[in-house]
Order: structure tokens, then sequence, then C-alpha cells
């Protein structure tokens, strides 16, 4: 058996929403996540923790990789570690099988940009290579989920329930406060202008660049609703005053 190469890698601190995590780059331009630094984060247990890491990410390969030994200043010896495409699958499988709350967060806050783009800012690289559009174009959500926060909304209002002027009420008024902070105008002026009467909006009434925003604003409000409890309406208020988008059209 080879014996496996060890790189020498710069570390920096990388943002990724409110949590920070430490990014590895070799010195051939690669971005990689550390073993230790992944077992304190999702609660591996130390000693197993390249074993179990690797049992879930690689459980359907019949070639399972080896970690990369990357030596650093942050350690004495050589680390084990994962490239950054590996990190994120294992974001998604801790997220969908384990339903780790860490995973989740990370996978919210990073809705609208890719690890890849992070990392790069974060060691100063320029981002040319990869398309951004097309890499939103890509993780657009459905139809089917098109107002995806409506599950955080649901939960709010059974731990703090009201009575509803109208059925309907607590969708309608974060939707509401949604296109209206985004496109100057409540659903029903867009249905309206759209001639579609009582149906659902869905994304094949939007452009691709309101696509993108309305999901942005909605991954931050629902953060906001799930983790910060707070209400719907004022968590949609906080996203777009947070991301200050200008007022624009809903069809571009």
């Amino acid at each position: 058996m080879l014996k496996t190469a060890i790189l020498t890698a710069e570390e920096t601190n990388v943002s990724i929403g409110t949590l920070l995590i430490k990014g590895l780059m070799d010195t051939n331009g690669d971005y990689y996540v550390g073993i230790p630094q992944i077992s304190v984060l999702f609660s591996f247990p130390i000693k197993h923790a390249s074993r179990d890491i690797k049992a879930l990410l690689y459980k359907d390969s019949p070639f399972p990789k080896d970690f990369i030994k990357l030596k650093t200043s942050l350690n004495f010896k050589p680390i084990n570690a994962i490239p950054l495409p590996d990190f994120e699958h294992l974001l998604i499988v801790l997220d969908r099988v384990k339903n780790n709350t860490l995973a989740q967060r990370m996978r919210d806050s990073l809705v609208g940009l890719s690890l890849h783009q992070l990392f790069c800012d974060a060691f100063g690289v320029k981002f040319e290579a990869e398309d951004r559009q097309n890499w939103l174009k890509a993780r657009l959500l459905t139809k089917e989920t098109f107002w995806f926060m409506g599950a955080a909304i649901e939960a709010y209002y059974k731990a703090n329930p009201r009575v509803e002027k109208y059925q309907g009420q607590n969708y309608s008024e974060p939707f509401d406060a949604l296109n209206l902070g985004l496109f100057g105008k409540k659903s029903k002026v867009i249905k309206t202008e759209l001639g579609i009467g009582k149906s659902a909006l869905n994304r094949d009434h939007f452009g691709e660049k309101s696509l993108k925003n309305i999901e942005m604003i909605q991954r931050i409000a629902e953060a906001q609703i799930k983790y910060h409890g707070n209400k719907p309406v004022e968590a949609v208020k906080f996203a777009i005053a947070l991301m200050n988008y200008p007022v624009s059209d809903f069809k571009q």
C-alpha cells in the first residue's frame, strides 16, 4: 500500500452565516475541512471520528476514499481532512439522515452562496470559474416548495396561537410583506396584474432575479422564526432590511 502523501496547508477563518469554522487550503490551492474540527462541531467521538465520518460519506461506494493528510500550524501532528465537496456532502447527510441541527443551520446559511465561494473569499482568491447565476438557478425551489417558509410559520403559530381574522392570515401576512418589500406590491395586486384570480403564486410567475431574491429572503426569515422565535411577518421585514434589495419588477 502506498504511503499517503502529507501536504502542508494554510488555515483561515471562514464565516458561514453566524458560524465560524477553520478552513484549510493546501499548496495546490485545494480546500479542506479537518476531521478534528468536524468531530467537535458534530459530536463525533474523536477516537473513531475518521471511521464514522467515512462510513457516512462513502457507505454506498465500493471504493471509499482515504482522507487527506495535512500538516497545519494548528496541530502538532498531521491531521486527516476531507475535500470541500465532501464536506458539503457530509452536511447534506447529517441534515437529511441524522437531523443534525447544526448541519441544518449551516445549509440554511449557505443558500445563495457556495462553500467554494466562501473559502475563496476567506483566502482572498478571485472566484471566476463558477457561474454564480447558474449555481443559484440549479438550486431554486420547485413549484411545490415555492413557499417553503410555510412549515416554520405553522410551527410558530402552534407554539404561539392566536385568533385569525380570516383563514390563511398567518401565511398571507408574511408573504404580503415579502412581495411588498421586494416588488412594492402585495400578493393580491400581483395576481391581478397576472390575471390569475385566486390561484396561488408560484415560481413560474417570477423572473430569475426575483426568484433568487425571494429564496434568500425566505431562508433568512425562516432561520429567524425557527432559531430566534421571531413573528413571521417581522422575520420577513428583518430579512428584507438586512438584504436591502432595491424594489424591482417581479417579472425580472
